[in-house]
């Protein structure tokens, strides 16, 4: 018995530097939201994707929509396809993402803000067809009539039904139908 007390404190003495220099790991993963930016307006499926580091090991990474854990991955890539298509239009929603490393410590990404928007929710109207290209910014007047000016040399003010206005404007740079110069000089 004496031998095995000598031995138990022969193995105390020889193993305390290395118990007592190991620290537990206290520091959190880094995490980051690489894709969608903050502000962004998005649509359809989106990609979220998170960048996560971490000094000892990446258990799991979870991902937040407005508040609700909504996936979970465990390898890299560390990503999330959010279907978009049955959220109301113009509507904001907030993610992020919180990964635990292999210690349990948690760190979290900051929260980013996205704009669902639907680019095929425009319905087309009507359209107009011009004398030739067009260079310039519409102007729209306070009845809504749209102002363009064209290659033709001609300014063409168009209602918001798509139909040419007939209403009489200044008559400078213009002829009797009322298409205007637009430029160089007087029309005679």
């Amino acid at each position: 018995m004496k031998n095995f007390i000598k031995f138990v404190f022969l193995i105390t003495i020889i193993l305390f530097p290395f118990i007592s220099g190991c620290k537990k790991d206290t520091e959190p993963p880094e995490v980051e939201i690489v894709s969608p930016q903050n502000n962004a307006n998005v649509y359809g499926v989106v990609e979220i994707e998170a960048d996560v580091s971490d000094n000892v090991g990446v258990s799991d990474v979870k991902f937040y929509i407005d508040d609700v854990k909504v996936f979970t991955d465990n390898k890299e890539p560390y990503k999330y396809s959010w279907n978009t298509d049955i959220l109301t239009d113009s509507s904001y929603h907030t993610i992020f993402v919180i990964a635990t490393d292999v210690n349990n410590n948690e760190g979290y990404s900051d929260t980013i803000s996205v704009r669902i928007v639907r680019p095929d929710q425009g319905i087309l109207k009507w359209t107009f067809t011009m004398g030739d290209v067009v260079r310039s910014s519409p102007a729209i007047g306070s009845d809504g009539t749209i102002y363009v000016g064209s290659d033709d040399y001609k300014l063409y003010a168009i209602y918001g039904s798509g139909t040419l206005a007939n209403t009489p404007w200044p008559m400078f740079h213009h002829d009797l139908k009322h298409t205007g110069r637009v430029g160089g000089g007087f029309r005679r």
